[in-house]
């Protein structure tokens, strides 16, 4: 059976995690990357046009054209790399063969009895690893010059060779030709992020953007997509630099512009997971049902709705059943549900409310109950945008859709003519702040109001005006 280890979650959140398909005793399931460990190794897809076919494969597999008895390998740009054997074999320096070589403190082979590479501390001696008796004094040396102890001809891994003697890599790295971004091999949890036109560079924890990891070859690479800001792999974009838009298709994830998106999707602007193509009948922000769309402002309208649903009766969403008066027909290819003859869209679109005569209005045949033109006599001309009037073709800025004219771009009608919509006007008070201070105002008012009122009927209760105590009274002298 061939299976395709492939997992997509909503578009809202993030777009691929990849799997790969492995082969257990005969029982065949998907692994996530960091499953794929010894004695099995990832490989991808050899097929540029299948990015899904990977496979989690058995470093001893002989019937894959693995090698035997190899217990951990790595997968290179070279192939298949075998760096352990099962029991006391070794493998040999280039990786390809595990041999039979029982011999102490041998770590590589080249043949059943002969060592091509000991474990430190040890050097080769007729084919055996011996104890090295006389080691260097040089740092970070792993051989030195024969007979001269203070000279070194091979540093350690981690160091690199300054005349005779050995100094550091930077930071992560463990093979390098010189001091910086000279590396060629990092630490197992490092990738090697290579300078422009070298193959040194840099060993970093994270590839950043416009490159991703390769956990195979443990190197940064570039995203194929000039426009692709971050990467999962080589053609598989997660995100676009921010002016343009993931487009995901059956064959192919790209960047497009955002009028690109108008092929069964449209443009979705997400500051925090990046631009994307959203399809018309997503189930969270698309319309249900709608296979094309499109996006005016803010406004998402349905163009085209699947099999088995219609166009409302403003064309703006798809549903199963036209309401009462109307039924579906047939349009330029596309099924929309419109009101029988003598029956226009209600103010809302939810029902067909009949039409009038209006010869008030030149060229149109009909209105709707608030005097609106809704059919021209003839039926070549179109309603312009001040419902009112009846020509051929549309005012500069507008477009027809279903006999009418209307404003594009964001644009709103004035009278006849696309006008862009005004601007808020800011000012120096909001409309909360002086509805507030208004309150204020009127409740100040009706307490100075309770007061006098409870003053004056206090004289009055306690007698006449002149046996009330005066407010103020003199000073004593």
């Amino acid at each position: 059976v061939h299976l395709h280890c492939k997992h997509r979650s909503s578009y809202l959140r993030e777009l691929f995690l990849y799997y790969y398909k492995k082969v257990d005793n005969g029982v065949l399931s998907c692994v996530p990357l960091d499953e794929c460990t010894a004695p099995y190794y990832p490989k991808d897809s050899e097929d540029p046009g299948d990015l899904w076919d990977k496979q989690c494969l058995l470093c001893s597999d002989t019937n894959n054209n693995e090698i035997q008895d190899c217990t951990a390998c790595t997968y290179t740009s070279t192939g298949l790399k075998c760096t352990a054997c099962s029991g006391t074999k070794r493998p040999n320096a280039a990786g390809s063969t595990c041999y039979d070589c029982n011999i102490a403190n041998c770590e590589e082979c080249s043949s059943d009895t002969v060592c091509s590479r000991c474990a430190a501390g040890y050097i080769i001696s007729s084919s055996v690893c011996v104890a090295d008796s006389d080691p260097c004094s040089v740092a970070g040396c792993k051989t030195c010059v024969s007979g001269n102890r203070q000279l070194c001809s091979v540093c350690h891994d981690g160091f690199y060779k300054d005349g005779t003697t050995c100094r550091k890599c930077a930071s992560g790295c463990t093979v390098c030709s010189g001091a910086g971004a000279q590396c060629t091999s990092c630490e197992q949890d490092r990738f090697l992020l290579r300078s422009e036109s070298s193959s040194s560079g840099s060993c970093v924890a994270a590839c950043g953007d416009g490159h991703f990891e390769d956990t195979t070859l443990k190197v940064c690479t570039r995203c194929s997509d000039a426009h692709c800001k971050r990467c999962a792999g080589p053609g598989v974009c997660t995100r676009c630099q921010d002016d343009m838009y993931l487009k995901l298709t059956s064959s192919s994830i790209e960047c497009v512009s955002s009028h690109q998106c108008y092929t069964g999707s449209f443009p979705q602007e997400n500051p925090d997971t990046g631009n994307k193509c959203v399809p018309c009948g997503d189930n969270l922000v698309g319309i249900s049902n709608c296979v094309e769309c499109t996006l005016d402002s803010s406004l998402l309208s349905c163009l085209k709705c699947k099999s088995g649903s219609f166009l409302d009766l403003f064309g703006r969403t798809c549903i199963t059943q036209c309401p009462q008066n109307s039924s579906p027909k047939e349009e330029n290819g596309v099924m929309a549900c419109m009101c029988e003859d003598s029956y226009t869209p209600s103010n809302d679109g939810t029902l067909c409310e009949p039409t009038k005569p209006c010869p008030q209005y030149q060229g149109c045949a009909m209105c709707d109950s608030l005097d609106r033109c809704v059919r021209c006599v003839d039926p070549l001309d179109n309603i312009q945008l001040d419902s009112t009037t009846c020509q051929r073709s549309c005012p500069s800025g507008a477009a027809v859709r279903r006999g009418k004219c209307h404003c594009m771009g964001g644009q709103v009608p004035s009278g006849n003519t696309c006008v862009n919509p005004p601007k808020k006007s800011v000012s120096k008070m909001s409309t909360g702040m002086i509805a507030g201070i208004s309150v204020a105002s009127v409740a100040i008012v009706a307490v100075i109001i309770g007061c006098l009122v409870w003053f004056l009927l206090r004289r009055k209760n306690s007698g006449t005006l002149n046996r009330e105590p005066s407010l103020f009274r003199p000073l004593s002298s």
